[in-house]
């Protein structure tokens, strides 16, 4: 275990073959003072919070959600504004999934409620495109930077044995279990603990599994609460699994810097203005 932790804070990303599986989960506009520590989040809090290294000065990069959907997956926002459709996808610019396939690892979002695999509905039931990032590269003729449709699956795919995992998965749950709800206005405890449940439901496996076979799981909020008078103006960030000491960590991050972090623990370039972000580990 030591050797693992040295590896993965201290040598440079290239070097770092120890991390098998990365799962990146994001869930949905809520500061973190809305989250850690609240009664409505008993698993987050009591049970991965522990293990976890946890960022006190987590932003988002832009409101409303979509570009941080496309900033964490693809280093830029893609100048979108909006939570509408994407002008001009399928788009072909670097992104992880492309960065990842050039270095030999693999990608696969996996997204609660999508119809089928490969589909570019833009609604589904509680299912929104508008946190499906890598639905905006995929397209039929191969490029560089291109999304196959298998590579667009339905969190229903997502594996039981976790050694099928690719090298990074994201995985988006639906408007009722992201703890934003269908409606800007949908707020509030019962959404909070809808969504914790629903991580305890299916990532607590994950989560447990993860430190003991060399691989991570980050759990990611898209923005921070811009609504709430209350609200603070960071949003909760934790990553846990093999290597990674528990605790707070106060340096200002984005998702750039996650998206930094990923694509170097595998081995990748990070794209867009990852590639001069610092990262979330020393």
């Amino acid at each position: 275990m030591l050797l693992l932790l040295l590896a993965i804070f201290m040598k440079p990303a290239a070097a770092v073959a120890a991390v098998a599986h990365i799962v990146v989960v994001i869930e949905e506009n809520h500061s973190a003072n809305e989250i850690i520590g609240s009664d409505a989040a008993p698993f987050i809090n009591h049970v991965l919070v522990p293990r976890a290294r946890v960022y006190t000065r987590a932003r988002g990069v832009a409101h409303p959600s979509q570009p941080n959907y496309l900033a964490l997956f693809s280093g830029t926002t893609q100048g979108v504004r909006h939570d509408g459709a994407v002008e001009g996808a399928p788009l072909v610019t670097p992104n992880l999934a492309g960065a990842l396939r050039r270095a030999g690892a693999d990608f696969i979002g996996y997204s609660e409620g999508l119809p089928k695999a490969g589909s570019l509905v833009m609604r589904a039931g509680a299912y929104a495109r508008k946190h499906n990032p890598w639905s905006n590269w995929q397209s039929a003729t191969p490029s560089v930077w291109a999304i196959t449709p298998a590579a667009n699956k339905p969190f229903s795919a997502f594996p039981s044995n976790f050694e099928d995992l690719p090298r990074v998965a994201f995985v988006v749950p639906d408007q009722n279990h992201d703890m934003h709800g269908t409606s800007a206005l949908n707020f509030g405890p019962a959404l909070v603990r809808a969504g914790d449940s629903w991580l305890r439901a299916h990532l607590a496996a994950y989560a447990d599994w993860a430190p003991l076979h060399h691989s991570l799981l980050i759990i990611t909020w898209d923005e921070e609460d811009d609504i709430s008078p209350f609200a603070s103006a960071t949003m909760p960030l934790l990553v846990l699994g093999a290597g990674v000491v528990p605790g707070q960590d106060s340096r200002p991050v984005n998702h750039y810097d996650t998206l930094a972090t990923i694509a170097r623990l595998a081995g990748a370039a990070p794209p867009g203005l990852a590639a001069v972000a610092h990262g979330l580990l020393p």
